[in-house]
């Protein structure tokens, strides 16, 4: 019988049953035995075949060549057989899964080839028949197997993360960028609005200055001319009155003049007018013009040059302005004992180091004003020629802030430079130099101005006369300004007793010496201020009675109330009427006189009932421990008084007589009588016996001072308080 293999090989063999597959009995054996897919499942579910796109099998899996999968049917099993019934139990399967498997696995029955969770990627499954009757050129199964990735690991889904993480970068970056361009905007902004800030402040310090600047001469023109005008007064007192003013409407008229200076400099109408003279003695009198000032405060000016005369082409308004803003500013900042010096000389450029032989030297003519005052920090030296500027430092002495830059404005007109050197607590030099021209066109000439003018420029007034009475009142007038000391002076002289301070520093010593009646003081001085004064004649116990009014050219709510919160008992704005400020100090003092009245006699009883400043209150209260420790005391004198209570004799007697209108013996009497009362009414002594107990050593004289003191003697005073008693 024969039989058709499923490769198509005809075997014969016997009916009766005999193995057509023994290969015993067969002379040759089966080669080359294909294999097939027989089944596909996933997720151990066979998958049918479908036509349809999107199915996983289109055909049958026998016939399928490339299998694509998604990448969540990555668990799949595929299921193959050989085609050989000779012994096919016994046939025995390898297979590599490519791209996954690195070895063939070994050799088994198992017809099935299981993988779960596959990367996606590109794999070949390869599997062939192993063992028994198994040649070389046995026949390999294989199948491509594509599992498709998720949608987010596709290269168009990374290609477009990467745009959009870009984009999103780019965005970040973009905003990061113009945030910081705010925020420099914003730091711009702000530093600009400070500089704006600034200017402002500068500006209203600028008119609050110059409001001062002009007030204190216009005070001294309007009160000696009110005073022409309000009474008769001899040759001598009106001369000296129109002088003053003559002085003041000077001063002012140059810092008017400097204003508009400075406004012509700024709008380019200030022109250079030269004119042929000796510049070395020109300088000289300007100069000498400041000596008088100079020997009134106590400082040494010099003019120092090698030059015994210079002819120069110069513009002599404007050096004049040059100078005098330059020694006026070192007056400012020297303190009495210092030294200013003015030097000229002729120098040439030191910047020149190659001379051209050809061309003739560059020559300038040098002036400095060198002074021994505070100098200048370093943090204010690079700004000290800034318009409206002034440095910060309650010491200075005030002034308008456009005094160096008019001067810098002027010395470049004169196509010269200016340099400035200083050193905190040793002093400034300010340099200028100015082209040297020996001659000038015809047309430009002119004759240079008298320096008169300049001359009477003098700041300090003459002491004031004082009054020769010695029991008169102290009147202490306090201001940087010579003039205003004197002009005050000269009314109250016949009144008062005159004492001057030229700063708040200068009159707080004073203060404390003299202990005056009355303080007048300026707000605006150098060293202590006026408000600083105030507050330390008013803190002080030793002080603290002396009534203080305040003048000031600034006019505001503000700083009237400033001046009074400080203790001021005054505030009067510049400028003022002399009657007005006459009037005020009356009322003060008389205010003062009816307070002294009114607690004289009962201050020593229940001090801190009194309406006093508590300094005041602690000074009495201060003195009358020290007398009740030593009311039992005869020889409590009042050296020992004055010691004990920690004042000078003179301070004790002052201050006791301005808060009590007692003298120092009477205060103490007063007081060993009011103890005298107390023992008394107690009962326990007799009359004598606390005559010697409140420190008298004469009982006549306790009787005498008793019956003055109460008008009565000391008996009649037991036997009232008994009556007082009964009733």
């Amino acid at each position: 019988a024969a039989y058709k293999t499923p490769a198509g090989e005809l075997l014969f063999g016997s009916i009766s049953g005999f193995n057509l597959f023994n290969p015993r009995d067969v002379s040759s054996e089966v080669k080359n035995v294909p294999i097939v897919f027989t089944d596909l499942k996933i997720f151990n579910k066979s998958v049918a075949v479908n036509p349809v796109d999107g199915a996983v099998l289109k055909q049958s899996i026998s016939e399928t060549e490339h299998l694509v999968l998604n990448y969540d049917q990555n668990v799949f099993t595929l299921e193959f057989a050989a085609l050989n019934y000779v012994n096919s139990d016994k046939n025995l399967y390898t297979y590599i899964l490519e791209g996954f498997n690195k070895e063939w696995n070994e050799p088994s029955k198992i017809r099935s080839a299981t993988y779960t969770n596959l990367n996606p990627g590109h794999y070949t499954l390869k599997i062939k028949r192993a063992g028994y009757g198994v040649t070389n050129n046995e026949h390999t199964l294989q199948l491509h197997i594509t599992i498709l990735p998720p949608f987010w690991k596709t290269r168009l889904f990374l290609a477009l993360l990467l745009v959009v993480i870009a984009g999103l970068i780019y965005i970040l970056v973009r905003f990061i960028i113009n945030r910081e361009k705010i925020k420099n905007q914003l730091v711009l902004e702000r530093i600009n609005s400070r500089k704006l800030h600034e200017v402002d402040m500068l500006k209203l310090k600028f008119f609050t200055n110059i409001s001062h600047e002009i007030r204190t001469p216009l005070t001294l023109i309007l009160g000696p001319l009110e005073k022409l005008m309000g009474k008769d007064l001899n040759q001598e007192e009106v001369k000296e009155n129109l002088k003053l003013m003559h002085r003041n409407a000077r001063n002012l008229d140059k810092l008017i003049n400097q204003l508009l200076d400075f406004r012509k400099l700024q709008t380019g109408n200030l022109k250079l007018s030269l004119t042929e003279a000796d510049i070395v003695d020109y300088v000289r009198q300007v100069v000498e013009s400041f000596e008088d000032y100079a020997k009134e405060n106590g400082i040494q000016l010099k003019f120092n040059t090698l030059k015994k005369g210079l002819k120069a082409a110069f513009d002599p308004e404007k050096i004049e302005k040059i100078i005098n803003n330059l020694i006026s500013n070192a007056f400012k900042f020297t303190d009495p004992g210092g030294m200013i010096s003015v030097n000229l000389s002729l120098v040439f450029d030191s910047h020149d180091n190659d001379f051209n032989e050809t061309e003739k030297e560059k020559q300038f003519i040098e002036i400095s004003v060198k002074d021994t005052g505070k100098g200048i920090a370093a943090t204010d030296i690079n700004r000290i020629f800034q318009r409206f500027f002034q440095p910060n430092t309650e010491k200075s002495k005030s002034g308008v802030g456009i005094g160096l830059a008019l001067v810098k404005e002027l010395v470049e007109i004169h196509h010269g430079n200016i340099y400035v050197t200083s050193k905190p607590g040793k002093g400034t030099k300010f340099t200028f130099r100015i082209p040297f021209q020996e001659t000038v066109k015809p047309e430009q000439a002119h004759v240079v101005a008298e320096t008169s003018d300049a001359s009477e420029h003098v700041e300090g007034g003459q002491s004031a006369l004082q009054n020769e009475n010695p029991n008169a009142r102290i009147m202490l007038v306090v201001d940087d300004n010579a003039d205003v000391r004197s002009f005050i002076a000269s009314h109250f002289r016949h009144d008062y007793k005159i004492i001057e301070a030229r700063d708040g520093e200068e009159g707080w010593q004073i203060a404390l010496e003299a202990l005056p009646d009355i303080v007048i003081s300026d707000v605006l001085m150098p060293e202590v201020d006026g408000y600083e004064l105030c507050k330390r004649i008013k803190n002080d116990e030793r002080t603290s009675h002396v009534p203080v009014i305040l003048l000031t050219a600034m006019h505001s709510k503000e700083h009237e109330i400033k001046g009074l919160a400080k203790g001021a008992d005054d505030y009067i704005t510049k400028p003022f009427d002399l009657n007005i400020l006459q009037a005020k100090i009356d009322n003060v003092l008389s205010i003062r006189k009816s307070l002294k009245e009114k607690f004289g006699s009962t201050v020593v009883l229940e001090p801190t009932n009194v309406i006093l400043s508590s300094p005041d209150e602690r000074f009495l209260q201060k003195a009358i421990e020290v007398v009740e420790e030593n009311i039992s005391d005869p020889e409590l004198d009042i050296e020992n008084f004055a010691s004990k209570v920690g004042v000078s004799r003179m301070q004790l007697y002052r201050k006791l007589n301005a808060l009590t209108n007692m003298t120092v013996k009477e205060f103490i009497r007063h007081l060993r009588l009011k103890r005298a009362t107390q023992l008394l009414v107690q009962q326990k002594m007799n009359i004598s016996e606390v005559a010697y107990e409140v420190g008298f050593k004469d009982l006549s004289h306790f009787r005498k001072c008793f019956k003055r003191e109460y008008g009565m003697n000391a008996s009649e005073y037991v036997a009232k308080s008994k009556q007082e008693e009964a009733d």
